[in-house]
C-alpha cells in the first residue's frame, strides 16, 4: 500500500485506510462474514512525501489502529524512498495499491460525499469486505471477532451478488479446502464467546470532549452517559471513563465530563503528561 498524500493525521482511518482496503478487498470477492479472505496481509506502507513521525496524530491512534490490525505490516517514509530513488534500480512489487486525496478530489463520488474513500467504494466487493480489519481489531484489544451479521455490515459498501462467472475459481477452490478450519476458528469462537458472557462486562468510555475537536456533539455525549449509568445500575456492569488526553504545548488542563451526580463514584483513568 502507498499513500501519495501528505494530510494523513486528520483523515487517516475514515479516509486512507478505508479507501486502501476497499480496493484491495475488492480483489477477493469469496471474503466471508468471518473475515476470513485469501488476501494476504500487506507486508509494508510507503508514505513517499511524509517524514517518520509525521504521519502520527497527536492521540498516536492512527500507529495503534495500523499496527492492530496489520502488526506484521513495515513502514516506509521518504526518506527510505529516496535511498531506494539513489540505489538507481527499479524495485518490483508484486501488487501495489495507491492513495492520493489530490485525484480523489476530482472523482465524481467526492462531489457527492465529500470523502475520498467514496471512490473506492464503487468497486464490486464481498458485502463483508470489512470483516478482515475488524476481526483483528477486536481480537488485539482482546474481544472476540465472533461473525459479522447482515446488520453490522449494512450500508458499509455496494450490496452487489457477483455471479458465478465473475468469481475467482482458484480461490473458490481453495474457499472450499478451508471449509473445515472455518468451521472448527467458528466453534472455538463461540466457546470463547460463551465464557465472556459468563464474566462481568466491562464497560469504558473514551472521552474527547475536552480536546477542541473531534467531539461528540453535547446532548450526544450527554444522552451517551446517561444510558451508560442506565446500564451500570441496571446489570451491576463496571463503568469507567477514561480521559482521552491531546498533548498540547498550552498543557490545559481535561476533565471527564461525566454529567451524573457527583456521589456515584467511577474508575478514571489518566494518562500521565509526559516530562
Amino acid at each position: 500500500m502507498r499513500s501519495t498524500g501528505t494530510r494523513l493525521t486528520d483523515s487517516f482511518a475514515a479516509e486512507l485506510l478505508v479507501g486502501l482496503w476497499r480496493t484491495y478487498a475488492s480483489l477477493d470477492p469469496t471474503i466471508a462474514a468471518n473475515g476470513h479472505t485469501h488476501l494476504p496481509t500487506p507486508s509494508r506502507m510507503i508514505f513517499p512525501h511524509t517524514s517518520a513521525g509525521k504521519w502520527n496524530d497527536y492521540a498516536k491512534m492512527n500507529s495503534f489502529l495500523s499496527r492492530a490490525i496489520f502488526p506484521s505490516m513495515s513502514y516506509e517514509y521518504q526518506s527510505d524512498f529516496l535511498d531506494r530513488t539513489d540505489t538507481g534500480r527499479a524495485f518490483l512489487f508484486e501488487r501495489v495499491v495507491f492513495a492520493d486525496r489530490a485525484a480523489a478530489f476530482r472523482g465524481p463520488e467526492f462531489a457527492k460525499t465529500w470523502r475520498t474513500a467514496a471512490e473506492a467504494v464503487t468497486l464490486p466487493a464481498s458485502k463483508y469486505w470489512w470483516a478482515p480489519v475488524r476481526r483483528n481489531l477486536l481480537e488485539f484489544v482482546g474481544a472476540q471477532a465472533g461473525t459479522a451479521s447482515q446488520d453490522e455490515i449494512s450500508g458499509v459498501g455496494i450490496e452487489e451478488e457477483l455471479v458465478p462467472s465473475e468469481f475467482d475459481v482458484l480461490a473458490l477452490e481453495r474457499e472450499e479446502d478451508a471449509q473445515a478450519e472455518e468451521d472448527l476458528e467458528e466453534l472455538e469462537a463461540k466457546k470463547m464467546e460463551q465464557k465472556l458472557l459468563a464474566g462481568k462486562p466491562v464497560i469504558t468510555y473514551v472521552s474527547r470532549q475536552d480536546w477542541g475537536r473531534r467531539m461528540l456533539i453535547k446532548k450526544d455525549h450527554e444522552e451517551l452517559v446517561k444510558e451508560l449509568e442506565a446500564l451500570e445500575k441496571k446489570y451491576g456492569w463496571e463503568v469507567s471513563c477514561a480521559l482521552g488526553v491531546a498533548y498540547h504545548s498550552d498543557s490545559r488542563s481535561t476533565s471527564c465530563p461525566w454529567t451524573s451526580s457527583p456521589e456515584t463514584s467511577r474508575s478514571v483513568y489518566q494518562p500521565e503528561q509526559p516530562s
